[in-house]
């Protein structure tokens, strides 16, 4: 997915975390660097810590420090629409099923960055 987002026309730094820990310890870090995330890639299936509860552990940190939301966009080969509803539900932005495709994927850029879709 990296690289597909590296072909679009965007102005987008972008990193990569090994695992949900290792990610949610880079949110917290760019938090206290001042440098935070302008959009966040969570796959649901991530070792350590799923991104079902990364999500949750973001938002319940926003929500206790007074910030704004991250934008989320979450990918999963999970069909379920119950899933995506209650993913939605808890915060995220914008739902991409695998495999992506990469006009899905510039839509899902496209809505968090500008509203539109």
């Amino acid at each position: 997915m990296k690289k597909m987002v590296e072909s679009f026309d965007y102005d987008i730094e972008i990193g990569v975390a090994k695992d949900g820990q290792e990610g949610l310890n880079e949110f917290f870090r760019a938090h206290k660097n001042n440098d935070p995330f302008d959009v966040l890639f969570l796959d649901l299936e991530m070792p350590i810590i799923r991104g079902e509860e990364m999500l949750i552990a973001i938002r319940c940190y926003e929500d206790t420090m007074g910030l704004d939301n991250i934008k989320v966009i979450v990918t999963s080969a999970n069909t379920s629409a119950n899933k995506a509803m209650e993913l939605f539900k808890g915060g995220c932005d914008f739902y991409l099923r695998k495999p992506i495709d990469k006009g899905e994927l510039n839509k899902a850029i496209t809505f968090v960055y500008k509203g539109e879709s």
